[in-house]
C-alpha cells in the first residue's frame, strides 16, 4: 500500500497535481488519531464494569477500595 501511495503521490507531481492541502490534511488527521490513541480516548474504557461473573466476583468497586483503605 506504501509503495502505491507513493507511486501516486510521484505520478501527480509529475502531471502537475498539487497536492499539499491533501499532504498537509492527512498529518492534521493523522496527528489527531495519534494523539488520540496514546492519550486513551480511544480504545476500551477502564471503569466499565465486567461482564464476566469469574471477574465480576473478583473486581471491587472505587467506593470498597477507598472505604477499606480509609483510616478510622
Amino acid at each position: 500500500m506504501t509503495r502505491r501511495l507513493i507511486a501516486f503521490w510521484r505520478r501527480a507531481r509529475r502531471t502537475g497535481r498539487d497536492l499539499d492541502l491533501a499532504a498537509y490534511a492527512a498529518a492534521i488527521v493523522g496527528g489527531t488519531v495519534f494523539l488520540a490513541a496514546m492519550t486513551g480516548a480511544l480504545g476500551p474504557t477502564l471503569d466499565a464494569g465486567s461482564t464476566s461473573p469469574t471477574l465480576a466476583a473478583t473486581t471491587y468497586s472505587a467506593n470498597a477500595a477507598s472505604a477499606a483503605h480509609a483510616p478510622n
